[in-house]
């Protein structure tokens, strides 16, 4: 059974930069969380119980590479990395075990290019 836990975006509620929180820390805020959220200022992603090749944690709004192999003519093969924007609803078909986590899309919306 896949664990259900959360991280979430902040996009710089009173003051602070924006940054990831771990669903640990925002218990740990001295801000009320209903404060935050009525406000907008979080935006929570899911895990999808998947991980990468470097043993991280793979949550919606991920961007990962994936190394798949494609046949060519003479049946030989060769990988071709192509990159997926993770959400809830694709998660669930990524069976696969050559991918890694090169950013996401609020940190690194050049990738998105």
């Amino acid at each position: 059974m896949r664990e259900i836990k959360f991280r979430a975006w902040d996009e710089g509620v009173a003051g602070q930069s924006p940054r990831y929180f771990t669903w640990e820390q925002l218990f740990k805020l001295s801000v009320s969380l209903r404060t935050v959220f009525d406000n907008g200022g979080l935006l929570l992603e899911q895990y999808t119980g998947l991980i990468d090749n470097n043993g991280r944690e793979i949550y919606e709004g991920d961007i990962i590479s994936i190394r798949d192999t494609y046949e060519i003519g003479s049946g030989t093969a060769i990988p071709e990395p192509y990159i997926i924007v993770v959400d809830w609803s694709y998660s669930q078909s990524i069976g696969y075990d050559d991918c890694l986590i090169i950013g996401n899309i609020h940190e690194n919306p050049e990738l998105l290019k």
